[in-house]
């Protein structure tokens, strides 16, 4: 009985932190960060992608270059835009950059090592292989975004 009534709170108590994140998510100013965080992301990931499948496709460099320099490519974007706009920062720009960057060399690596797992492992396309990266870094990103760097 006392292990049912444990087991009862533990999930009372996460079904409330599940709502606090969705109700703090729904709150308009941070949908309307997101919208615009989603724009700049779009604007950021068409030219990343882009720019690998020149390098990568076009000009025959090897994937994992290819994607390492498309990112560096769309950060410049992403981190101007996001700055700026999607969530509107008056904070150290000094150490806004130093903290995006810090996140963009943790995405460069998981990214090349997801593409390495796909690609040479798996046998996927290293142009869907890019896509999956990229699929799995967006997940993170928004949260260290609004709630660390630029909050």
């Amino acid at each position: 009985m006392a292990k049912q009534k444990i087991t009862v709170k533990l999930i009372e108590n996460l079904k409330l932190k599940i709502c606090n994140v969705f109700n703090s998510f729904l709150k308009p100013k941070t949908l309307h960060q997101f919208v615009r965080y989603a724009i700049t992301g779009s604007i950021a990931f068409s030219t990343e992608y882009a720019t690998f499948y020149l390098l990568y496709h076009i000009m025959e460099l090897w994937y994992v270059w290819s994607n390492s320099i498309a990112m560096t490519v769309a950060f410049s974007i992403s981190f101007t835009l996001n700055r700026f706009w999607s969530f509107k920062s008056q904070r150290n720009a000094f150490l806004q950059f130093i903290m995006y960057g810090t996140l963009f060399l943790i995405n460069v690596f998981v990214s090349n090592m997801a593409m390495l797992l796909f690609t040479d492992v798996l046998g996927v396309k290293p142009l869907l292989s890019k896509l999956i990266a990229v699929g799995i870094i967006v997940c993170w990103n928004f949260s260290i975004n609004n709630k660390v760097i630029f909050k």
